[in-house]
């Protein structure tokens, strides 16, 4: 059966402040970048409006600094683990 198509700013409104996202990764090439940066931009939002919005994230390699630092400038990482970059 065919999955939905979303928008990264549709999939990153289904994840929820205090949740755990899991991706893969392979240095900034292999990692996603669509969806942390419309992370990125919504823990902005909340934290502007007064709200909490942090992940825990879990990553199978490291990503780069379109994952780890727009999340990270956003201030919307509260555990990070395994890889860092």
């Amino acid at each position: 059966f065919p999955f939905p198509e979303l928008t990264a700013e549709e999939a990153a409104s289904l994840i929820e402040h205090g949740q755990t996202l899991g991706c893969s990764g392979f240095t900034a090439a292999g990692s996603v970048k669509a969806i942390p940066s419309a992370l990125a931009k919504r823990a902005a939002d909340e934290h502007a409006a007064g709200r909490p919005f942090t992940l825990g994230i879990l990553t199978g390699a490291s990503t780069g600094p379109s994952f780890d630092g727009a999340l990270a400038k956003a201030e919307a990482i509260h555990f990070r683990t395994p890889y860092q970059s």
